[in-house]
């Protein structure tokens, strides 16, 4: 049996067309985390699933993810020892239903500590847990979860080690791999 992988996707900001109370959230991730990766997205079997304070969006392709989206930071390839099914009920209720800020805000100044939710960092690391892989209880930001996937080792492609192109194709390989 081929092993499985999921991509884990991190960006950089929110794009100018978004609101800007979301903007306003993802300058305010990077500022007290001091790190430029504010949102993660998930992507298993082919879809990406990525949660935001817009609601829940899907992507029907990593590749149109790294081709498409602009402020894409880091990829992670992880393997995975379970299937997970991401177009389940339990996301779909989500899409496009706008999500609270304040809980979002709250877990984040208290170091992860709160009630789960449907932000980015939640979802994916559901997810993780979903596919077999055991995550450190204690990340509570995007950054966390890019810095502890960084110690563990697994493979990826940055855009901070390399320029905009050679990381887009690097990233499309380690998808293609």
């Amino acid at each position: 049996m081929d092993a499985k992988h999921a991509y884990v996707f991190f960006v950089t900001a929110r794009g100018p067309a978004v609101r800007w109370r979301h903007r306003l959230v993802s300058w305010l991730v990077r500022t007290i985390t001091v790190s430029p990766v504010c949102h993660c997205m998930i992507g298993f079997d082919g879809v990406v699933l990525d949660p935001s304070l817009a609601g829940m969006r899907y992507w029907q392709s990593t590749q149109g993810v790294i081709r498409h989206y602009p402020t894409l930071y880091a990829l992670f390839r992880v393997p995975f020892q379970y299937d997970i099914d991401l177009d389940l009920d339990y996301f779909q209720e989500c899409v496009g239903v706008s999500q609270p800020i304040f809980p979002r805000l709250l877990r984040l100044v208290r170091f992860g500590r709160g009630p789960k939710i449907y932000d980015c960092l939640c979802v994916a690391l559901a997810c993780l847990e979903a596919g077999g892989v055991p995550v450190d209880p204690h990340i509570s930001t995007p950054a966390g979860l890019y810095r502890w996937l960084r110690k563990k080792g697994y493979p990826y492609a940055s855009c901070a080690e390399q320029t905009g192109d050679e990381f887009r194709v690097a990233a499309q390989h380690l998808c293609l791999d």
